[in-house]
């Protein structure tokens, strides 16, 4: 029970999914909060704790990492996470406080199977999402806690079973409670703003990450920043992404069907899982403008299927490597049509102070090659910093 914001004579009760408003009378009615952000973060937003686990009949395991307010950023104060850090992180405070206000104005919009990329038929999204799992013994959940600058806290919290029935990976309903208020959303987007906070390692991140799932289109380009030998000298050679794949298709629950070029399997398509590349998901850009047309893009991706991967980046030789792929399928389907839409440009294998990697020097070797250093070509980095595209997420 809580007080209602907008009326003294009235108080809110929720009960399931629901908010009423009583009066002293006794009279009941449903309520709908006045953007219930507002009065909360009036005074602003002095810090949050975030809380991740996974527990059972005989384990329980929590990661937890907390910021408090410097300035305009929130500096990390606690992190059960990684111990032996001693840079702490900070992030802008009105990033976590534009994603509260927007969830607020809009916390009480159920989803259709479209925000998820579904089909009518192919889930019951209500009953996906109300579940009740009884019998189920394991599960995992996240707790968040913010804080404001008068001291008024207020609570997220949801959780979710394994392997009984059907469930979303970001653990919808969100659940809110409260000194002045209390609701339930089923709005993702919070996640966005509380993905980059949670460290890598942080139980459930990459689980949890998998909310931007809603914003993704067919055509969306992936950016993974992959650790590991290829990584590192891709990195050092030419910034941070390592690999880019492109969306194809959405399909059932958290399936996301992609389009691209690996060593392992040369052009393919296959899911996207978030163990895939990296432990975080993706970077996400979106063409912002551009004559063509995503079926044809699509089209033109799916012929490449089957092509080996191009371990010698070179131009039109029977093989593609993943930017490379993206700069073959979209092009202009309008007056200049078959005209790139993405420049490439001449290839640099050399890192920041001129030195080839190692890494580079084998590999070449290995295939009996110079290492084509100037031959027109792309990468993932240059391709995300180009004007044609903007980043979603």
């Amino acid at each position: 029970m809580h007080p209602d914001p907008d009326r003294e004579d009235r108080v809110i009760i929720l009960r399931g999914e629901k908010n009423y408003s009583v009066d002293t009378a006794g009279r009941i009615e449903p309520y709908t909060y006045r953007q219930p952000m507002t009065r909360f973060l009036e005074s602003g937003l002095q810090g949050v704790q975030i809380t991740t686990y996974y527990t059972g009949c005989f384990h329980h395991e929590d990661h937890t990492i907390a910021y408090t307010r410097d300035g305009d950023r929130l500096r990390e104060t606690k992190n059960t996470i990684d111990s032996n850090r001693w840079v702490s992180r900070h992030f802008p405070a009105d990033t976590l406080e534009r994603a509260l206000m927007r969830l607020g104005k809009a916390y009480s919009l159920f989803p259709t199977p479209a925000d998820f990329g579904l089909q009518e038929g192919d889930v019951n999204l209500e009953k996906a999402l109300l579940y009740e799992p009884y019998g189920c013994t394991s599960g995992a959940g996240y707790n968040i806690l913010f804080i404001n600058g008068k001291g008024d806290t207020l609570q997220a919290y949801g959780s979710s079973y394994e392997e009984c029935g059907d469930y979303f990976p970001w653990m919808l309903p969100m659940r809110f409670a409260g000194s002045h208020m209390a609701f339930v959303t089923y709005q993702p987007l919070l996640w966005q703003a509380l993905r980059p906070m949670m460290p890598e390692g942080m139980r459930l991140r990459g689980f949890l990450s998998n909310s931007s799932l809603v914003d993704l289109r067919p055509g969306d380009l992936l950016f993974f920043s992959e650790e590991g030998a290829m990584g590192n000298a891709i990195k050092a050679s030419t910034g941070q992404y390592t690999h880019v794949a492109m969306v194809e298709s959405l399909g059932h629950r958290d399936t996301v069907w992609i389009i691209d070029a690996t060593q392992r399997y040369g052009v393919s398509r296959r899911p996207l899982t978030t163990k895939y590349g990296s432990r975080d998901f993706p970077d996400v850009y979106r063409f912002k403008y551009g004559c063509f047309s995503i079926d044809s893009v699509l089209a033109r991706a799916r012929s490449f299927i089957g092509q080996p991967y191009d371990n010698a980046f070179l131009p039109d030789n029977g093989a593609l490597y993943c930017s490379e792929l993206v700069y073959e399928v979209f092009l202009n389907d309008c007056s200049d049509k078959g005209k790139h839409l993405i420049e490439a440009k001449p290839m640099n294998w050399r890192d920041k102070n001129g030195n080839l990697p190692k890494y580079w020097k084998k590999h070449f070797k290995k295939l009996g090659m110079p290492v084509p250093e100037g031959v027109p070509g792309t990468n993932p980095t240059d391709l995300s910093r180009s004007p044609m595209l903007y980043k979603v997420l």
